[in-house]
Parts: C-alpha cells; structure tokens; sequence
C-alpha cells in the first residue's frame, strides 16, 4: 500500500507483473473489458515517486545511470488499479519494462536559451513480459494514445569527492531546487506540431503556471509494445544551468497490459527491387521480432504473426553488386496487413561482346556500322569488320546494327553475357548481290 493514496471503490495494491500477466491470460476468453477506476478527486502526485525510474545524469561524461523503481514485496512490482480484469491498469516497474538510455548530447552554452545547455538523449522501452502487450493506459488518462512516459520531478544532485558508499560508489546527494531545471521540447508527445505540452496526468486541472507541479510534458513509444520487444526509440530532454554538472529526474512509464492473445496477429508483405537488376529473388527479409523470409522470383516477401508495435525490417543475401539499404519500420496496430517496399541499389554488371560484321555475299567486311548491345553499350565496326563492346551489361540480350549499306539486313542476335566474362558474336547480314552492267 503506498501511504497517503486515499483508497476509493477502485482498490489500490501493489503487485507482481508476473501475477499480472497470468491474471490477464486467464481472462483472455471472458467478454469483459478494464474501464476506468474510480479515482480520488486529487491525488498527491509525489505519491507517485516511489513507482518512478530514476535517471541520474552526470553532464560533466554524459552518463546516465538508470534505477528501477524500489518497493516493498517480492521482485520490484507494478502499482496498478483493479478493473473486470485485474489488474490491468498500471504504473509499471522493472518487472515489466527496462528502460534503455542511448545517445547522450549536451548543447553548447546559450544555443537555445541564455547561459542554459540543453541536454537530450534517447530512450527504448523495453517490455520484459513474454505474453502480455503494452498498450495505450487508461489511467492515468492519457493525452494521446500510445505508451506513455513522463518526468515526474526533477531536482539538481551533486557526488562530493570525499564521500563514498561501502560499495566505493560515490553517494549522490540530493539538492532539491526545481528551479534550475525544466524538460525541454524534446518531449513533444507524438512528435506532432505542439504535442507534449504539459499535461495532468492524476488530478482534472488546466495547466498553467500556477499548476506547473502538476502538469508533466510527455512522450509516446508506438501505439503498443509487443511481448518480449522493444519500442521505437525517442528522444528526451532538459534545459540546465550552464553550471549544473549532475541532475536527477525521475520517470513514470504507463500503459494498459493487454493479453497477446486477444490481439487479431498482422502481416508485413512488400518487394525488393532493384532499377537496374529488376526483381531480386532469394533476399531474406527479417524482422526485429524475429520472422523472416525470403523473396520469390518475382522479388516479394511476407511476413506475418505480429503483435502491435514498431517493427523494423532489414534484408541480408543480397547480389555481390548491391548495396544493403537502410532498415525500415512499420508500426502495425492489431489486424494490420501492412506493405514494405525495398528499393535497392546495384551495380550494373558487365562483360564484354566483341565479333565481325560481314556480308553473305562473300563475307565481304562491312565497316562503319554501329553495333548494339540491348543491355547496355555500343561500337562501331571497323575497316575489317571487327567490333568490341567492352561495358555490356550483364545477362541475356541481343544486339542489333544500323548504319549498314542500304542493300543490307540483319535480325537481332541473341546472347547471354555473364558478369565479367565475353562472348563472341560473329555477325553475317544478309546483303542483295551487286548489279551488274546491263542489269
């Protein structure tokens, strides 16, 4: 029981994840569906501290030093509040999400905001329970639908040099005083135009100044976090004192747990293609969640049996003459038949043509006709008839020529160039014999 949260006819308790998920699995075939509790009609937010990850930052090495949230009970548990399935909603702790700190960046002085540094850095949500999806909370009510993180406060610390743990660790001492301190835009919510403005999670108020301490600027990880998966990655950030070297913050990650099982799996079909070597058959296409496959003849691929979240997909095996591209994400909601389409970039392999060109009436060389090749590259034959394309592309084609005297034809021949090697094409049009005098 956390002290100083009224209790009201939606029971607060604290709980293991694990009982949560088998409590949410077992109700995964009944009709009933989590509405929201009823809640006090003010909550004490620094109530709220003990369920909050702490993200200790030193801007002096760009550190950050995350710890799960410490309570009483076996493991470290989720606060949540009981629905018809219980629980399902949920501050969560380190027993269902790790939260994953990348990426650390400090301003330079001034660049946003005199003699303040704006210090950001990225976060990944992981969700650490096997059967259960992380989905939109709804209590705290959100702002936006997603999985939500917020700062909950935010205070200057500083590690004396003199002062140790027994563990030899510095002790971190907290100096509490907001005032030099605040989140940054980088929260900005869905990373709409205005999103992530503050925002009263726990108590119905607007939020102005006068109620800064309890509004929180915000930021969604993806509609949904599938089991054993992580979020997308986003960025968050302060705006510090230039003479603050250490600070703590304090974040609450909410979000509804939903049974896997209910959620209708969705598919990722699509192509792999490239402008100048067409469809590009046996690419493996694979997934972050782990499905893979590989393409068809026809260059195409699907993938299916994914929950909702952010997947990102990568291709591997791919011809000696293409480039690997970038990663794609497709973020799937339940059901989802989304399409990923690649486009990739090969070299055009080459080889070389090279032959004569000469009449059937007598194998007479014709000289001065142009020779084509259909995949690329062209010659001119010389006074003996030969010809010499050096940078014809690879693969089956067929050449044809122009410029030969008007009294001669020839059909396209056909070829099969491999990659670097040479084929030799003698050339014999078919000419009408000379007219004799008298003729």
């Amino acid at each position: 029981m956390v002290s100083g949260v009224q209790r009201s006819s939606a029971t607060c308790r604290v709980a293991s994840v694990r009982a949560i998920a088998a409590a949410l699995l077992m109700c995964a075939c009944t009709p009933e569906v989590a509405v929201k509790p009823v809640v006090p009609a003010f909550v004490p937010v620094a109530q709220f501290a003990p369920m909050a990850f702490i993200a200790d930052v030193d801007v002096r090495t760009g550190r950050i030093a995350v710890t799960a949230p410490e309570m009483a009970g076996p493991g470290v548990p989720t606060f949540s509040l009981e629905g018809p399935i219980k629980p399902s909603l949920s501050l969560l702790g380190a027993e269902a999400v790790r939260l994953l700190p990348t990426n650390y960046h400090a301003s330079e002085v001034g660049a946003y905001a005199p003699n303040k540094i704006r210090v950001s850095f990225d976060v990944t949500i992981e969700n650490k329970l096997p059967y259960v999806a992380l989905t939109t909370p709804t209590w705290p009510q959100p702002p936006a639908a997603g999985v939500i993180l917020f700062p909950l406060d935010y205070e200057i610390t500083t590690t004396p040099g003199d002062v140790n743990g027994g563990d030899g660790n510095g002790v971190v001492v907290t100096v509490p005083n907001t005032g030099q301190i605040v989140p940054s835009i980088d929260w900005n919510g869905t990373g709409t135009s205005g999103s992530g403005s503050p925002y009263s999670f726990f108590n119905d108020i607007g939020c102005t100044e006068a109620t800064s301490n309890e509004c929180f600027r915000w930021e969604t990880f993806g509609l949904s976090i599938a089991p054993g998966t992580t979020s997308s990655t986003r960025t968050v950030g302060f705006d510090i004192d230039a003479s603050v070297a250490q600070f703590r913050t304090r974040m609450i990650v909410a979000a509804d747990l939903q049974p896997a099982t209910l959620l209708a799996p969705a598919r990722i079909s699509g192509s792999v293609t490239s402008p100048t070597a067409g469809s590009l058959s046996g690419v493996r296409v694979t997934a972050t969640t782990g499905q893979s496959a590989l393409t068809d003849a026809a260059g195409l691929f699907v993938l299916s049996g994914f929950t909702p979240g952010v997947v990102r997909l990568s291709l591997s095996g791919l011809p000696p003459a293409c480039d690997a591209p970038d990663e794609q994400s497709v973020s799937l909601a339940a059901g989802d038949s989304a399409v990923s389409d690649f486009v990739v970039a090969c070299d055009q392999p080459t080889g070389m043509l090279t032959g004569t060109l000469t009449s059937s009436n007598g194998g007479t060389p014709l000289a001065g006709a142009t020779v084509v090749a259909s995949t690329g590259g062209s010659a001119v034959t010389s006074a003996s008839g030969t010809y010499m394309i050096v940078a014809a592309g690879a693969g089956a084609g067929s050449v044809s020529v122009s410029a030969m005297p008007t009294e001669c034809r020839l059909e396209p021949v056909a070829y099969t160039l491999q990659t670097g090697g040479a084929v030799t094409l003698d050339l014999v049009a078919t000419c009408l014999p000379p007219v004799g005098p008298g003729n």
